[in-house]
């Protein structure tokens, strides 16, 4: 998948996590271990962007894992483990290590990227819903990444899993901590679209077809 492609999927799922907190969400009381000092808007949002920045970084991490000269093999699976840490791209960074697995097949450009990695943020800011959040690891939230392209173009359903607990405080003053189990779901080629679990005490399941 070119880069072009990969903005495509990016760019929709944002805008969808956003219409989907504000028309299609259902409440869920509060843990006793959750704050819900964000808005139902600001949450749902921030959950699609913790799915895209690990989805963007799996790709860039795919060429790592990438075999020298696939381009001219008919098949290759090639697995490799990592560990490093990334900046943020408002401020803040991510500890992140994990197994990436690239799976290509050049004779009919088939291309498919596996990725399980634990993740933890120290103060990595997103813009949630207009809203500047700030998130650190509580412990930290580990990432289930799917995607796959045929001859350069998103192939199926890309999707993107993350699960577990951090902590947030907002750029006007509220914090808290708050427990994350979201599944970020896309198919470009059908306009399907779905973003469902739970965040910062928020339950929702909506999808798009179409």
């Amino acid at each position: 998948m070119d880069r072009s492609n990969l903005k495509l999927i990016l760019g929709a799922l944002p805008a969808f996590a956003l219409t989907a907190a504000l028309s299609s969400c259902s409440d869920t009381p509060a843990d006793v271990d959750e704050d819900r000092e964000l808005t139902e808007a600001e949450a749902i949002a921030l959950a699609g962007e913790l799915g895209l920045e690990s989805l963007a970084f799996g790709w860039g991490r795919s060429g790592v894992a990438a075999p020298d000269g696939a381009a001219t093999r008919t098949a290759e699976v090639v697995s490799v483990t990592y560990s490093l840490t990334r900046p943020c791209i408002l401020g803040g960074s991510v500890d992140s290590s994990g197994t990436i697995t690239v799976e290509t097949d050049a004779q009919v450009g088939l291309s498919i990227i596996d990725i399980a990695a634990t993740d933890v943020h120290h103060a990595c800011v997103f813009l949630a819903n207009g809203t500047r959040v700030a998130i650190t690891g509580d412990p930290d939230v580990t990432t289930t990444v799917h995607a796959a392209s045929l001859a350069g173009e998103p192939q199926g359903t890309q999707s993107v899993g993350v699960l577990g607990g951090l902590l947030f405080e907002t750029s006007d003053g509220r914090s808290g901590r708050c427990v994350v189990d979201v599944l970020v779901e896309v198919d470009p080629a059908s306009a399907y679209q779905s973003t469902r679990g739970r965040i910062c005490g928020f339950t929702f399941d909506v999808t798009v077809q179409g």
